[in-house]
């Protein structure tokens, strides 16, 4: 019998590959938070840093895309293959897309385990 998520993920690489320079390279940056200083009262963390391919889309409400959505929502969809994205994504993380910062909000996972779905909200 046919594995249908390595079907489904390997038509997503396909899909990814066919999509030319439409995905873009962006950081996903993985934070782990560390120990609390008292004395700072600051919360320690560390990143680790990973270059990946998106498909990268403001979010417009279902109306059609356009730049004045992302200029003044500052939210955006991330859509990564899962099997490029080393870490399981978590909302302390953050993607950089030219040299902005945007904070992980929420995660969709599709349900054959090929894709992430980020949404994130720029920061500053």
């Amino acid at each position: 019998m046919p594995d249908m998520r390595e079907d489904i993920a390997t038509a997503i690489g396909n899909a990814f590959t066919a999509l030319g320079d439409i995905p873009e390279t962006v950081t996903y940056r993985q934070r782990t938070d560390g120990s609390y200083n008292a004395a700072t009262g600051v919360v320690s963390h560390t990143d680790t840093d990973t270059s990946v391919s998106a498909v990268v889309e403001p979010l417009t409400g279902g109306q059609e895309p356009n730049i004045i959505a992302e200029e003044h929502s500052g939210d955006l969809s991330f859509t990564f293959q899962q099997s490029d994205l080393s870490v399981e994504p978590n909302t302390n993380d953050e993607i950089i897309r030219n040299s902005e910062v945007y904070t992980v909000s929420q995660i969709i996972a599709d349900p054959a385990g090929a894709t992430f779905r980020i949404i994130g909200s720029r920061q500053g």
